[in-house]
């Protein structure tokens, strides 16, 4: 997984020009392995984007958090491309590092926020990404409720059997 922070035009110019360069670096890593890649620009959730992620057999990653579109609805707008993919990643960060740890006291043994509404609509776009036959691969920080092993357990509560 290549996983990329905000990318502002003190970095790479526009989008455009951050696809070419990742094109170019595609093209010299070995192409029997599968990659992932995830970018933090809200910018970038558009059809350029995913359409890259095809023509590059590049799975997306998908990021709850750190001021990205909630995936839902990313996935409600770039479904039918995303469903392209053998694998999608998804990645449960939350919205706030420093406020969860003061909350938890650093201690990720319960859930301190819960999501309720947004694990719902996570487990709809897993169901569905799993009955286009696509590979789910969910990533669950502390920081997203206030302990990763107890939102697994939720969400697992949720998914069909």
């Amino acid at each position: 997984m290549f996983q990329f922070g905000y990318l502002n035009k003190q970095m790479v110019d526009s989008q455009d020009q951050f696809q070419e360069f990742f094109q170019a670096f595609c093209q010299q890593i070995p192409s029997s392995s599968d990659y992932g890649i995830e970018v933090r620009n809200v910018r970038y959730m558009n059809r350029s984007f995913f359409d890259f992620l095809v023509r590059n057999r590049l799975s997306p990653v998908l990021l709850q958090g750190y001021w990205m579109p909630p995936i839902a609805d990313v996935y409600r707008d770039w479904g039918d491309l995303i469903t392209q993919h053998k694998s999608v990643i998804i990645r449960l960060l939350g919205p706030d590092r420093k406020g969860i740890e003061k909350e938890t006291g650093k201690r990720w043994d319960q859930v301190v926020a819960p999501k309720d509404e947004e694990l719902s609509a996570i487990v709809d776009v897993t169901e569905d990404l799993l009955a286009h036959g696509v590979n789910v691969y969910l990533n669950v920080n502390n920081h997203y409720e206030g302990s990763a092993p107890r939102t697994i357990e939720r969400i697992r509560s949720l998914l069909s059997d």
